[in-house]
């Protein structure tokens, strides 16, 4: 880098440096500069140079995180291009996040979520289990077609009642709403509400509000 001024060189080393802790996007190294205060000559020289001698690549960038992600956390293109917007990548390199990580390859990361959510989910009432299986994979970049075709796996039958679960909540209401005064109608409308937002089901709740009644002897 003979023709670099000194500031010039010392610039290069900065983004060296910087990049000596993990690879970084063109946009990203720019943004470092920025706020640094930079000329934009300067930074537009340092960022030709950088290209020139492939320390700053960001089709290799794009290659390089789809195969981390393959074998870490395994989300989808969609988190993915989220992922790499915030970092500047352009959309003529995200349009290639569809050859790094194939159609099969989607659908298996999918499905090892799935089978994530499922367990983290194991014992909650099916009407607040799918929701929360369905949240949880959108989060992670899986396309609806995607999470649709796993949630119909996943029938009311699979989804039995942990019964410990639902008396420790219906004991919780009953006693949070029977302290704050309430009785009678009024005291089985909260307890029913609050039963329902958590997934139960109408007839189930109808029936353990019955034999309460019955055991209080009202």
């Amino acid at each position: 880098m003979e023709e670099y001024s000194e500031a010039g060189q010392k610039m290069f080393d900065k983004a060296l440096n910087y990049l000596s802790f993990k690879a970084r996007t063109e946009h990203e190294l720019r943004e470092y500069f920025e706020k640094k205060k930079y000329a934009q000559d300067s930074i537009d020289k340092v960022i030709d140079k950088l290209a020139e001698y492939h320390y700053i690549d960001d089709s290799g960038y794009v290659r390089q995180y789809c195969e981390t992600n393959a074998f870490g956390k395994r989300q989808g293109r969609a988190k993915l291009r989220q992922d790499l917007i915030r970092r500047g990548i352009s959309e003529e390199l995200l349009e290639k996040l569809s050859l790094y990580i194939p159609d099969e390859d989607e659908a298996e990361f999918a499905r090892a979520h799935f089978q994530k959510a499922m367990t983290k989910t194991e014992g909650e009432p099916y009407r607040r289990r799918l929701p929360r299986i369905q949240n949880y994979l959108f989060r992670r970049g899986f396309s609806g077609e995607t999470v649709s075709a796993l949630l119909r796996e996943v029938s009311e039958e699979d989804c039995p009642v942990d019964e410990e679960k639902f008396a420790k909540h219906f004991d919780h209401y009953l006693s949070m709403y029977t302290r704050k005064g309430m009785a009678g109608r009024e005291l089985e409308a909260k307890v029913m509400r609050a039963m329902l937002s958590r997934g139960y089901q109408f007839d189930q709740v109808r029936e353990a509000l019955e034999r309460s009644t019955e055991e209080s002897g009202d």
